[in-house]
């Protein structure tokens, strides 16, 4: 235990970083970690290990030594921690801390974002998803992975480009500045070198090509705006279904929650709120508050 008293690590682990915060029990910031991927459903021991990484980071930044990491309470809000398989490898799960609560990294960034109370948040980063906290009652929706789901997510559009390049070469669409941004950002010049390089490739890998296919929507390139209004249009209407019969409070995390803001219905931007806090800050307020995964799976 150090001179600070008890302290307490938030994590928001996502599909391409984690970010840590150090905070002491009066919730000052006593320092910050960023690790890699720590998607806990895609690759859990790549996940866990930037979860240890952040932490230990967060510590250095604030000057403890890493073997205070045995003293310290963590709560975590982590992508893919929804599922019952990860569920009960993170149960099982050997941490190095004094006690690790986990959830969903949706759950912490909505309680963060309201201060621990109600409201509704949409995250839109390497995925996407949205919830609402309503008189203690959890619903989330969206967040199914980037196989299945997370439509206009960074890793979305970016595969979504992929595949619209992909069809300007078979010759369906005429070739235009998402056709340049693709070769160029990527280094092809065939369909196959483009297959063979985005064939398997991780979700953060294409996400990272989403800021750049949103600059192009901005600019008017009509190809890239389908694709931006396409999945923008998905982002509100689960704002939309949440948000039904209500006043709460909407607020945008992640990545691409600005730039992509100003693509959603006049009607949910209407709702917009600047978040109070982050989702380390959420994480923390879960750990403190001794909430569980098992009471976030009976919420839903």
């Amino acid at each position: 235990m150090t001179d600070k008293g008890q302290l307490y690590l938030g994590l928001d682990g996502g599909g391409t970083k984690c970010r840590a915060a150090l905070m002491a029990e009066d919730g000052s910031l006593l320092g910050k970690g960023l690790s890699g991927s720590a998607n806990v459903s895609r690759d859990f021991d790549q996940a866990s290990s930037s979860i240890v990484e952040a932490s230990i980071k967060a510590l250095e930044s604030a000057g403890i030594d890493k073997e205070e990491l045995k003293n310290i309470r963590v709560g975590a809000g982590l992508a893919g921690a929804g599922l019952a398989s990860t569920q009960r490898k993170l149960a099982q799960w050997k941490h190095p801390f004094a006690s690790f609560d986990f959830t969903t990294d949706l759950h912490t960034a909505c309680i963060g974002a309201h201060e621990g109370e109600d409201g509704a948040t949409l995250i839109v980063g390497t995925g996407s998803c949205a919830a609402r906290i309503m008189n203690g009652k959890v619903v989330q929706l969206g967040g199914h992975g980037f196989a299945l789901g997370d439509q206009g997510s960074g890793a979305w559009t970016g595969r979504e480009a992929v595949s619209r390049v992909l069809c300007q070469m078979d010759g369906i669409y005429p070739k235009d500045e998402l056709f340049e941004l693709i070769s160029h950002s990527l280094g092809i010049k065939t369909q196959a070198e483009l297959v063979d390089k985005m064939n398997g490739a991780l979700p953060r890998e294409f996400a990272h090509i989403a800021p750049k296919v949103l600059q192009l929507a901005l600019e008017g390139v009509s190809q890239a705006q389908e694709i931006i209004v396409s999945g923008a249009g998905y982002l509100s209407k689960l704002c939309r279904l949440l948000l039904a019969d209500n006043d709460l409070k909407l607020c945008l995390v992640g990545g691409l929650s600005l730039p992509l803001s100003a693509w959603l219905d006049d009607d949910i931007r209407a709702r917009l709120n600047d978040p109070h806090h982050s989702p380390e800050w959420g994480a923390i307020h879960f750990c403190k508050t001794n909430l569980s995964h098992r009471k976030l799976q009976n919420a839903n």
